[in-house]
């Protein structure tokens, strides 16, 4: 099976023109990332959901990646991902340290023996090493809380496609 990855830009665009007079460095996009596989998106947002590929409020994807074949076999994906549940929580999202571009790694991890692109993976280190960056958490933490009450953090298993998963 193909393995992509799936990539969103949270800021629409802002972090590409506004990035180097705020952080002090060129950021592409803000990251948001999930793994499609056998025709579905695999995406950690408060909990783990699979739903069709790009049916999600945040649209279609600013890229897709080719990462690799994988030949397990869906049944032990499957159980990866049930294992991985109660670790990809709600309670335990972390917008620097345990967000979706960090759920796609470990899937992409098992799944191929690679991770995702570093870039992606570090960017939310390389703004909190920016003294803006560290202005910001509180308000962004803040708002990722708020978020967390209604059970997802940006809305997708509320508004996406689900096929009956």
């Amino acid at each position: 099976m193909d393995v992509h990855l799936l990539v969103y830009d949270l800021s629409r665009g802002l972090a590409r023109q506004m990035s180097q007079g705020m952080l002090g460095f060129h950021l592409d996009a803000i990251y948001h990332t999930s793994i499609q596989l056998n025709g579905r998106e695999y995406v950690y947002d408060g909990g783990i959901v699979d739903i069709v590929p790009g049916s999600s409020h945040l649209g279609q994807p600013m890229e897709r990646i080719y990462l690799g074949k994988t030949e397990l076999p869906m049944e032990v994906i499957e159980e990866f991902l049930d294992s991985l549940r109660p670790i990809f929580t709600v309670e335990s999202y972390d917008l620097w340290k345990h967000n979706c571009n960090n759920f796609s790694d470990s899937l992409a991890q098992f799944l191929l023996g690679k991770g995702i692109p570093e870039h992606i993976v570090k960017m939310p280190d390389a703004v909190l090493n920016s003294p803006m960056g560290r202005m910001l958490m509180p308000q962004l933490n803040q708002t990722i809380n708020s978020n967390r009450q209604n059970g997802s953090i940006l809305g997708i298993q509320n508004n996406a496609a689900t096929n009956g998963y």
